[in-house]
């Protein structure tokens, strides 16, 4: 293998990921010059780069793979046993870096795992593989830590081909759970806690994660209901006297809305880095959105000065302004939310104290006693559908965001459709396929058996995700029948019961036609508002009703 500079590799590949797939040949082209071979590395590296979902979103040690693997061979291995321990139930995705399975651990009562295997292209690279070995070593440091995702083995297939087994999680991105405008404080208060906890940890081990954004932070609700934060991606971390520190300069990598001036810049890194990159987090946590500019205050009603200082702290633009502790920064900002959060609770009551007198004053009784009964409070969802687009059943550019209002897209696009309850309750999602794809037409995606314990319960703010569906058949649309409700819905958990007893989640003739019949009766008499967002390519559905339905419509050709 020839040595390269696999800094400047490293420099031209991160930039290029920035820019969309029309843009990139020009950019690689321009930073290359003549340089053919260093213009055939990154490019191998770009085509690799497939997107994939869930924990695949970033697959962990990805640019330390990626360097010593150019193949996306599938690795054939759905059914066999590994290290007579390992049950390899199904393939989950590919990264650039090799193909990701799910599995169960024979020793630990079936527990499911993710095993990463480096595929076939450089295997065989004595110094290649010397850098896996060491660096899955080095990166085990940081796992003992309840908000990191574990790294529970590694080793060798019989061909060579060496592999990571993984922690699965099974939750949500926190970039699902994000509402556009801002995260109740309290729960915001409790995962930047956890994430500030997570990276001193990460910080004391020697390691800088220099990409941590909501994409690569994992909420997973426990069964008491807890959330529990992992991070996870230290595909681009820095290790302290790592084996491979001697190719890992200083160059501009991560991802740009997230990189603190001094990464931008190619500057040496210290955790005040991550420091910053969590700030732009809690900024959007709080806010909705990313902050312009280091001196905008995050706004918002009820949010402290306090809270807002320790923000713009951590998005000083020296380094040396910021908090020197992750750990400390995560604490001071929770207990900030929270005082803020007391504060504003304690406010309304007072304030709500001080109405009941002045009703009372001018005889609030009569006034009480005679009025209409009030409207239910206003319910509601947020969903889209994000859409893989793929070209010869490979994706060919980054997945796109849509609301359903003017895309159509092409047959074999693979696309995921996303819910956010807005209040806890109950949820129920159907999937009606065009006419003629299959005999399942017709199904049940939430709940399933897999998903909340078959549950239709939902708490506010909680994002269900479905699994990749792929658009097929003759032109026409997908329709998803979304329902929301304060409580069960008695003809819908009869339909569910049924539901869960097929394997695909099908329904029956008569249970078709009894949904579609209780769909006509409650659009009738539900007054709903569906609006788009370009912005965000979100679609919001109000009602003040304690049910709220629509129908989800996604064109294809």
């Amino acid at each position: 293998m020839e040595h390269r500079d696999w800094g400047r590799i490293q420099q031209i590949y991160h930039s290029a990921l920035q820019l969309t797939p029309a843009e990139r040949t020009a950019f690689v082209s321009n930073e290359c010059g003549d340089d053919a071979a260093l213009a055939k590395e990154v490019n191998e590296l770009l085509s690799a780069d497939e997107p994939s979902s869930g924990l695949l979103e970033s697959p962990a040690f990805e640019m330390g793979l990626k360097l010593i693997s150019r193949s996306t061979e599938a690795n054939n291995i759905v059914g066999t046993t590994i290290a007579e321990r390992y049950v390899v139930e199904k393939e989950l995705g590919k990264g650039g870096m090799g193909t990701v399975f799910l599995a169960r651990d024979l020793q630990l009562s079936g527990r499911l795992v993710v095993i990463k295997i480096l595929i076939d292209a450089w295997f065989k690279d004595p110094d290649a593989l010397t850098r896996f070995e060491r660096e899955v070593h080095a990166l085990t440091l940081i796992d003992q830590h309840p908000n990191v995702v574990s790294v529970y083995d590694a080793g060798e297939l019989n061909d060579g081909k060496p592999y990571v087994v993984m922690q699965y999680i099974d939750g949500a991105t926190l970039r699902t759970e994000i509402p556009s405008k801002g995260m109740d404080l309290n729960r915001a208060a409790s995962i930047l806690k956890q994430i500030g906890a997570a990276l001193g940890h990460i910080h004391d081990k020697g390691i800088l994660h220099r990409d941590l954004k909501p994409e690569n932070i994992m909420v997973q609700t426990l069964s008491d209901g807890t959330e529990l934060v992992k991070i996870l991606d230290f595909g681009i971390a820095k290790i302290k006297d790592s084996v491979i520190a001697s190719m890992d300069t200083n160059v501009p990598i991560g991802t740009e809305a997230y990189m603190s001036p001094e990464q931008r810049d190619g500057k040496n890194l210290t955790p005040a880095s991550d420091v910053y990159a969590m700030a732009v987090i809690a900024y959007e946590l709080v806010t909705g959105g990313r902050p312009q500019n280091s001196t905008g205050a995050p706004r918002r009603r009820g949010l402290s000065h306090k809270a807002e200082e320790i923000i713009l702290r951590g998005l000083s633009l020296k380094p040396a302004d910021r908090y020197r502790s992750a750990k400390q920064f995560g604490e001071d900002l929770h207990n900030a939310l929270l005082e803020e959060s007391a504060v504003g609770m304690n406010w309304l009551k007072a304030a709500a104290a001080v109405l009941i007198v002045a009703l009372l004053s001018f005889g609030a009784y009569k006034y009480l006693s005679n009025r209409p009964a009030a409207l239910p409070p206003r319910q509601g969802f947020d969903y889209w559908l994000m859409v893989q687009p793929t070209r010869d059943e490979k994706p060919y550019r980054d997945p796109i965001k849509s609301s359903g209002k003017d895309e159509t897209f092409a047959n074999g696009d693979k696309f995921q459709l996303n819910v956010l309850s807005r209040q806890s309750g109950y949820l129920y999602v159907f999937h009606e396929r065009p006419p003629a794809t299959d005999n399942a037409g017709f199904t049940m995606i939430y709940p399933q058996k897999r998903t909340n314990d078959a549950s239709a319960s939902i708490g506010a703010n909680q994002t269900f995700q479905s699994d990749w569906l792929t658009f097929t058949g003759p032109p026409g649309t997908e329709n998803f029948w979304i329902v929301a409700s304060v409580s069960r819905v008695d003809e819908l958990e009869a339909v569910k019961n049924q539901a869960l007893t097929d394997p695909q989640a099908g329904l029956t003739d008569q249970n078709v036609t009894a949904v579609k019949e209780f769909f006509r009766t409650s659009q009738a008499s539900v007054d709903v508002s569906v609006r788009r967002f370009e912005a965000r390519q979100e679609a919001t559905v109000l009602a003040n009703s304690n049910l709220v339905l629509t129908l989800a419509q996604f064109k294809h050709r």
